[in-house]
């Protein structure tokens, strides 16, 4: 005796499979497929797009904010360095008044508005003793390199005065000012003794 329920179950699959196929033949089932997207879907697709847009444009806007900043902060920069080159801070090449040849290179630094100068290399000739042999005191065979040259230079007006300068050729102070010339280029370097027309001055090029 056969279970109803199989039987059932059997006819049933069979009737659902003859109905799909004979769907898949009509005009209506091709009607659907054709029809292409419904409008919800449009809708959506409207919408993604839109959204992508939105976030493209927000980018562009967000490119040309950054690089219109950085061009700012670089102007700010070159403003600031340009400004800078109006003090006589930084590294200068010291050119000897008779020769016209290199001598050293002398750093210059500001504390609580008085300058020093420190030698940071010397350029020797074959005779030239690296040592300041005719220095007097502590500083007498003291390294070249290394030495304050120039010290206690404070600001008055364009100028920087009252300070001293050690020749280390001579192993003699005199009294200095220095003022900053030809746009921060170069530096008016006087010694003197007593006034500043008895005296001698160099002409020092900004290396930084």
């Amino acid at each position: 005796m056969s279970r109803p329920g199989v039987r059932r179950a059997r006819w049933s699959s069979r009737s659902q499979t003859r109905t799909l196929g004979e769907l898949s033949g009509s005009r209506d089932f091709h009607d659907l497929c054709d029809a292409g997207p419904s409008q919800p879907t449009l809708r959506l697709q409207q919408h993604t797009r839109l959204t992508q847009f939105k976030e493209l444009t927000a980018l562009h806007i967000l490119r040309r904010s950054t690089v219109f900043a950085l061009t700012a902060v670089a102007a700010l920069m070159s403003s600031a360095a340009w400004a800078d080159n109006t003090s006589p801070v930084g590294l200068w090449r010291n050119v000897d008044d008779i020769s016209g040849k290199p001598r050293a290179l002398i750093r210059i630094t500001e504390s609580n508005g008085t300058l020093q100068g420190r030698i940071e290399k010397v350029f020797l000739a074959a005779n030239e003793s690296p040592t300041c042999a005719k220095c007097e005191g502590a500083l007498k065979n003291t390294p070249v390199v290394g030495l304050v040259i120039l010290s206690g230079l404070k600001k008055d007006g364009n100028e920087y005065t009252g300070g001293q300068i050690l020749d280390p050729d001579n192993g003699k102070v005199y009294s200095s000012k220095i003022s900053v010339t030809n746009g921060g280029k170069k530096l008016n370097v006087r010694g003197f003794i007593g006034v500043s027309l008895l005296g001698r001055s160099q002409v020092w090029e900004r290396q930084q």
